[in-house]
């Protein structure tokens, strides 16, 4: 059990890779916003969210297939933490009825902002540096145990 906290070159290769591939699928977005949307820490954000994921998710397991899923648990997270802000600040503007309707916000922005990722060069950044960060990860892996 005490091996599970421990760091090792796995879970920091894994670590580094998603918050880059967060970074860097955070870039590709940008683009898709409407003009005057400010971005402030975002990509930011989502590259801690990407380290987070990369250390627990796939440094855990260094597998050329837990590459997807970090990508998609960093998709998730990533998500969430930005409509909850969102919602946040709507609610602090008294824009809500409840904490129902609220919480319910927050899942129709995770969709509607989900749907961003759908696009081709988007899309085509997550699963391509998920792969790769998959891949690193058990190279170092298998290197360094």
């Amino acid at each position: 059990m005490a091996t599970r906290y421990m760091p090792t070159m796995a879970k920091a290769a894994a670590a580094v890779c998603l918050a880059g591939v967060a970074w860097a699928t955070s870039h590709a977005v940008f683009p898709l916003m409407p003009e005057r949307t400010d971005m402030g820490r975002f990509a930011e954000i989502n590259a801690a969210i990407g380290f987070a994921c990369g250390w627990v998710v796939l440094g855990r397991r260094a597998a050329l297939g837990f590459g997807f899923t970090a990508g998609v648990a960093l998709v998730f997270w990533g998500l969430l933490a930005h409509s909850t802000a969102i919602m946040v600040e709507r609610s602090l503007a008294l824009r809500y009825d409840g904490p129902v309707e609220a919480i319910t916000a927050v899942f129709g922005m995770m969709a509607d902002f989900g749907r961003l990722l759908l696009a081709p060069p988007v899309l085509g950044v997550l699963l391509g540096g998920a792969f790769l960060s998959g891949l690193v990860t058990e190279w170092v892996a298998r290197r360094t145990s």
